[in-house]
């Protein structure tokens, strides 16, 4: 069967992996339906235990997590998550990597100016 190892690694539920990865990812189950091509209700199904995905449907998921199968069901050990603080934030960063390469170093030498600047006041 697809990612199914009998020795399993995590002890999670596939429901609390998906949840955690997904919100690690910064994602609304809206967006990870969109993205997935899966409705709203089956995303919220699959996090609730009330129906697990078809195979083809945990492929999906998995390319839209940006993960492998085998980590979706814990076969395989994912790196550490940490769900962001700030969800406008985090989507925000996403977006700049879309921008152009003069774009991001803007962005960066920005960030970082910002960064000296409250270093600066933090240090009076």
């Amino acid at each position: 069967m697809l990612g199914m190892a009998r020795l399993k690694i995590s002890k999670e539920s596939f429901a609390q992996r998906l949840v955690r990865i997904r919100k690690s990812s910064g994602l609304t189950q809206v967006e990870l339906a969109k993205t997935s091509g899966i409705s709203p209700r089956m995303v919220a199904h699959y996090e609730t235990k009330i129906q697990n995905p078809a195979p083809d449907t945990v492929l999906r998921l998995a390319k839209a997590l940006k993960v492998s199968v085998d980590e979706l069901f814990g076969n395989t050990p994912l790196p550490k998550l940490d769900v962001p603080k700030s969800r406008k934030l985090f989507k925000k960063l996403i977006a700049v990597e879309g921008l152009p390469a003069h774009a991001q170093k803007t962005v960066i030498d920005l960030i970082e100016g910002l960064e000296a600047r409250h270093k600066e006041r933090k240090n009076r």
